[in-house]
Formats: C-alpha cells, sequence, structure tokens
C-alpha cells in the first residue's frame, strides 16, 4: 500500500493556509500547519512532513531563516521546500535559492500548478526514499559476502598451513627418491602460490573494515583465547609445544570481540608458521599491563626478524616479484594494527633475526 504524504503548511495568514490546505486534502495528502517560523520547526520535529510550503514573510522568523535552518540540518535537509510569496523580487528568489529551496509557488494561487509542482517533489522524494533502501540493502548485502568470504577464506588458509607441514613431512622421509623430491616441491610451491593469493584475500584491512560494523561487548577474552589456542594445537605434531600463561581470573572485557578474534589468530597462525619446523615452540602469554589493560604475547622459535623488516612489518604492503622471507604475516600485522587502533590500543614486536620474535598488543578493558 502506497505511503500517505504528509505536508507541513506554513503562513501567518489564516485563509492562505485554508485554502492551501483544502486544495491539498482533495487529493488525499495529510496536513499539518503553523502560523509562524518558531512553530514550523517545532512542528517538524514533531510531524516529520514530507514537503513543507513555506511562506516568506512571517513574524518571529520568516521563511528564508527557517529554509535556512532545515537544510542545515542532516535530520531535515532532504525535506523538499516550496517557497510560498506574493513578492515577484527576484533578490528574494535569490535568497531562497541560497537558502536551499527547492522551488517557489506565487499567491495568488493556481491550482493546477500547485498541484503540479507538489506532486513532482513528493515523486523526488519518493524516489530518494528507494535509492536510501536499495543502498541499505546493498551495504548488508556486502557485509554479509565479506564476512561470508572472510570465514571461507580463513578456513583455506589454516587447511593450507596443515597441508604445509604434511608436504615438511613426506620431504623427510622421501629418502633417496628424486622423484618423489621433485613431485614434493612442486606441490610446496603451489601451495605457497595459493597461500599467498589466499592470504591478500584474508588480510586486506580497507575492504574488510569498511564492511565490518563495529560493535563493542562484554565477554571473556581468557575463554576466547584459550579456544584458539585449543584449535591451533591440532596443527601441532606429537613433539611440538604450544604453551599458555594465562591467569585464571582476568576480567571481562568490553571490545569487538570478533575483530579481536581475529588478531589472535593472526598472531597465532604467524607463529605457527614461522616457528621451525618440526620442531616449533610457541609461548603464548595475557596479563594485565600497568595501566589495567589486557597485554597478549605470542613468542615463536622461527628465525626472527632483522631491523629492516620490523621498520615496514605492520605496514600494509603490495606483493610484487619475490615474496619477502615473512611475506604471509604482513597483511595480517596491518589489519591486526588498525584493529588494535580501533580500540585504542598498541602494537609491537621484540626480535632479533636468528633467535625467534614476540609479538604483542595490549588493549584497554574499556
Amino acid at each position: 500500500m502506497k505511503k500517505k504524504r504528509k505536508i507541513l503548511i506554513v503562513d501567518d495568514t489564516e485563509i492562505n493556509v485554508e485554502l492551501l490546505g483544502d486544495i491539498l486534502r482533495e487529493y488525499r495528502y495529510d496536513i499539518v500547519t503553523a502560523s509562524d517560523g518558531m512553530e514550523a520547526l517545532a512542528m517538524v520535529d514533531i510531524h516529520k512532513p514530507d514537503l513543507i510550503l513555506l511562506d516568506v514573510s512571517m513574524p518571529r522568523m520568516d521563511g528564508l531563516e527557517v529554509c535556512e535552518r532545515l537544510k542545515k540540518n542532516p535530520l531535515t535537509a532532504c525535506i523538499p521546500i516550496v517557497m510560498v510569496t506574493a513578492l515577484q523580487d527576484l533578490a528574494i528568489k535569490m535568497k531562497a535559492l541560497d537558502a536551499g529551496a527547492e522551488d517557489f509557488l506565487s499567491k495568488p494561487f493556481n491550482k493546477v500548478e500547485l498541484r503540479a509542482r507538489v506532486q513532482s517533489l513528493l515523486h523526488q522524494t519518493e524516489l530518494y526514499e528507494i535509492l536510501q533502501q536499495r543502498d541499505e540493502e546493498l551495504r548488508q548485502v556486502t557485509e554479509s559476502l565479506s564476512r561470508l568470504k572472510h570465514s571461507l577464506v580463513h578456513q583455506v588458509y589454516s587447511r593450507l598451513s596443515v597441508i604445509s607441514s604434511a608436504v615438511d613431512d613426506a620431504f623427510a622421509v622421501s629418502g633417496e627418491s628424486e622423484g618423489m623430491e621433485k613431485n614434493l616441491d612442486t606441490v610446496e610451491q603451489e601451495v605457497e602460490a595459493l597461500g599467498n593469493t589466499v592470504s591478500t584475500m584474508l588480510f586486506s584491512p580497507s575492504p574488510f573494515l569498511a564492511a565490518h560494523k563495529f560493535h563493542r561487548e562484554e565477554f571473556s577474552f581468557r575463554d576466547m583465547l584459550r579456544e584458539q589456542i585449543h584449535n591451533f594445537r591440532k596443527l601441532l605434531k606429537p613433539r611440538e609445544k604450544l604453551e599458555e600463561q594465562i591467569p585464571p581470573a582476568l576480567p571481562l572485557l568490553l571490545a569487538d570481540k570478533e575483530l579481536l578474534n581475529l588478531v589472535v589468530t593472526n598472531f597465532l597462525h604467524n607463529a605457527f608458521v614461522h616457528s621451525k619446523k618440526n620442531e616449533r615452540e610457541i609461548k603464548v602469554s595475557a596479563m594485565l599491563d600497568l595501566k589495567g589493560g589486557i597485554q597478549v604475547t605470542v613468542v615463536d622459535n622461527g628465525a626472527g626478524i632483522s631491523v629492516e623488516e620490523k621498520e615496514s612489518l605492520f605496514e600494509k604492503i603490495e606483493y610484487v616479484g619475490k615474496i619477502p622471507v615473512r611475506h604471509d604475516i604482513r597483511g595480517g600485522l596491518a589489519l591486526s594494527k588498525r584493529i588494535i587502533e580501533m580500540h585504542n590500543g598498541k602494537i609491537w614486536v621484540e626480535s632479533s633475526y636468528g633467535k625467534g620474535a614476540a609479538f604483542s598488543f595490549s588493549i584497554p578493558l574499556k
């Protein structure tokens, strides 16, 4: 059923208000009225009209000032305004246009002209509302697709880590079989190439954060962290270690749970990928920092990071040509940095080349 449109008539002359009201009611519009500028502003707040017929010359506040105020307010700027005047002064009309008026109506009123202008402006309002609705629907679909893409890609990325680890094991037992080693080498190259592609999709900060609706909620960060650690333990071989030092009474955290879960995933995945293959030793700790926030540190026993790499480690980079040694963590760290900064926290790394790396972040509790 088509929405019944509401029109606000603003004029200090009662007979003009009655005349305009009678004409417009014939076309089944809802009519509300005001007799001066101050009352008009109040009626707009109460009734939220679809169109305003606004007299220029009125006591207390004239139509030009009313128009200007309404157009400066984001909540009312889209309401079309028709200035009603008996004046033929071009300067007045120019001031009305400058104030934001969409059209003019001259006194005495012409019924056909009045109806045509009202219908035209209300049709524009309908089109604008349809565009707003479509825009919101598109935003919701885009957000849903982004989350779905991120979830699927993350699952693929985790599986690639398992495949890569299995290839390492196969290399270890392939012995003198030259053909086997050649095939495994091809598999390893293809897994790495696919990993690079998936990494770029997964860790690109701008599209993901643009689609994500930031939402703070109170939750147990300790439970979330331990669940992630439990999931990553499944990727380890029996002789590899993933130690945790998490106090039993961490306070609840008010933050975006989905985004922080992603940061923890990035940290653990980076440690898994860059620790010594078949000899992984990863340590995860959480504690209250000096400012009363939560600090998390993930330590690996990998090759470490050079001074040159540390300087650009948290920056988003584009991959051209040869992939850097720690290529697959950079996008993830760029995204993680953005997320931590959204929570008014900080992120950093401590490492010496050849001695592993310790990635940390801290965020306030609220």
